[in-house]
């Protein structure tokens, strides 16, 4: 597993119960942020989305919620749905497999579900979060 997947896993905090990790709070902040999806180019200009939440559910345990169990309801063709993962889904639509599974799933405003992986965030954004002294030193 990759150094970020492990940095983005569930912990157990001291009163025992399951938590986010501190670098997936830190994420969190990315709240509203445009970004270009890269599996959806169509020519030059990709299509963008704007990130409402990282998807975050106790019941996945310390795997934490990524696109190998994470699932939706996929409406078929005949009318009916089935249930998939997200990793499934993009592996049989574009043709994707993802390189990094482990890593969490981004919700949209649309409703849709992207993995972090396939999402550049878009250029000349404002941020809205208070910075601390250390990144505005950086800048």
């Amino acid at each position: 597993m990759d150094q970020v997947g492990r940095a983005l896993k569930p912990v157990i905090d001291s009163s025992g119960k399951l938590s986010p990790s501190e670098p997936f709070v830190l994420l969190r902040r990315l709240q509203r942020v445009k970004c270009d999806v890269l599996h959806r180019k169509a020519g030059k200009i990709a299509p963008q989305i704007t990130i409402k939440r990282l998807v975050w559910n106790e019941q996945n345990g310390l795997e934490g919620t990524n696109a190998k169990n994470l699932t939706f309801q996929h409406a078929l063709p005949n009318g009916s749905s089935q249930a998939i993962s997200v990793y499934d889904y993009f592996m049989k639509k574009y043709q994707i497999r993802l390189r990094y599974p482990s890593w969490p799933v981004l919700e949209t405003f649309r409703g849709e579900f992207i993995p972090m992986e396939l999402c550049l965030i878009a250029e000349n954004q404002r941020y809205a979060p208070k910075l601390d002294p250390e990144q505005v030193n950086w800048l």
